[in-house]
C-alpha cells in the first residue's frame, strides 16, 4: 500500500485511463485485506442494533445510517449532513432521488474511525478527504425469508474507490461478495463470502460488485452488517454541474433490475426492463415482479 500524502489532492477524474491516479489492487482494481487479528470491532457490532430501517426498501430488510466523515489528526470530522445521491446511470432501483438517512450516531462515528483510516490508505487518499460512510445491516426478516444486500445487482457506486468492511454476521446462509471487470458479472476477479475484519476495496472505475442474497439458518432470524466507504462522499451536483464524468460506453445497467438464478446456486440481477422487480426473489431463482 501507498503511504498517505500530508496534503489533500483534487480529486481526479473518474476516466479509466488516467494514469496520474493510484490503482487499487494492481491490475485487477481489487484488494482483499484481512484485519481481523487486530482490528477491534467489538465496539461497532452492538451498534448495529441502534441503525433505522431504511424507508426506500419497503420489504424491510434493509437498515441504514450514513455520514460523511474526514479524519484530522487523529479524529474524524463529520461535515453537513445531506441525502445520499447517485445517478441513475449508476443506480438503477434508487438513482436520482435524494435518499434521506439518519446520520451515524456519535458512537457510531468514532467507532469506524480506525477502518475509515485504513480505507484512506488502501484507496490512497488523504486523510482529510471526505469520505460517504454508510453502516447498513441486511436481515433474513422472518424465519425462511431472504434479504438482498445488494438490490441493485452487478453495479458501480459511481465513485472512485469503494469499500466493505464485514463486521458481524448471524445466522446466515449466502452472502458471497462477488466481484467483475464486466457489468454482466461474468468476468470475476474476486468471490467469497468475506469475514468479520476483512475490507474488501475496489476500483469503482474499474469494477462492478455484487453480494447475493441471504437467508437464515432456520433456527433463528439472521443478519449481516457492514460499514460501506465511498469515495467521492455522493453528495447532490450543483444545478449544471455532475457528480462525475459519464462513463459513456462502459456502463450498460440502465433498466430495473429482477433477480435471476446464476450457476453456483446464487441470484443475481439481470437487467431486464422489469419495475421494481428486484423485489424478491425465490429460493430456486424464480423472479418475481
Amino acid at each position: 500500500m501507498t503511504a498517505v500524502t500530508d496534503h489533500p489532492d483534487p480529486a481526479p477524474s473518474r476516466d479509466t485511463d488516467d494514469a496520474s491516479v493510484p490503482r487499487i489492487g494492481g491490475t485487477d482494481g481489487v484488494a482483499l485485506i484481512d484485519a481481523s487479528s487486530w482490528l477491534d470491532l467489538d465496539p461497532l457490532v452492538p451498534l448495529f442494533d441502534e441503525v433505522p430501517a431504511d424507508p426506500y426498501v419497503e420489504e424491510g430488510f434493509r437498515y441504514k445510517a450514513i455520514s460523511r466523515i474526514r479524519i484530522r489528526g487523529t479524529e474524524p470530522v463529520v461535515g453537513p449532513h445531506e441525502p445520499l445521491y447517485q445517478s441513475l446511470e449508476y443506480n438503477p432501483v434508487h438513482g436520482d432521488i435524494d435518499r434521506r438517512y439518519a446520520p451515524l450516531t456519535d458512537a457510531m462515528v468514532s467507532a469506524v474511525a480506525a477502518p475509515l483510516r485504513m480505507f484512506q490508505v488502501a484507496a490512497h487518499l488523504p486523510q482529510d478527504e471526505e469520505v460517504l460512510v454508510q453502516v447498513q445491516r441486511v436481515t433474513t426478516g422472518t424465519a425462511g425469508d431472504i434479504g438482498h444486500p445488494a438490490v441493485e445487482g452487478f453495479h458501480q457506486d459511481g465513485v472512485n474507490a469503494i469499500c466493505i468492511l464485514l463486521v458481524d454476521r448471524v445466522n446466515l446462509i449466502g452472502g458471497q461478495t462477488l466481484v467483475s471487470t464486466t457489468a454482466d458479472g461474468q468476468t470475476l476477479v474476486f468471490a467469497g463470502e468475506l469475514r468479520p475484519g476483512q475490507f474488501l476495496v475496489a476500483d469503482d472505475r474499474r469494477t462492478y460488485h455484487y453480494t447475493s442474497p441471504v437467508w437464515d439458518t432456520g433456527t433463528a432470524r439472521g443478519h449481516r452488517d457492514v460499514v460501506l466507504f465511498g469515495w467521492p462522499s455522493c453528495r447532490r451536483p450543483a444545478d449544471g454541474e455532475s457528480a462525475l464524468p459519464s462513463l459513456g460506453s462502459l456502463r450498460t445497467h440502465r433498466t430495473r433490475p429482477t433477480f435471476r438464478e446464476m450457476s453456483g446456486g446464487f441470484l443475481i440481477a439481470k437487467a431486464n426492463g422489469g419495475a421494481r422487480g428486484w423485489r424478491r426473489g425465490a429460493a430456486n431463482g424464480a423472479a418475481r415482479g
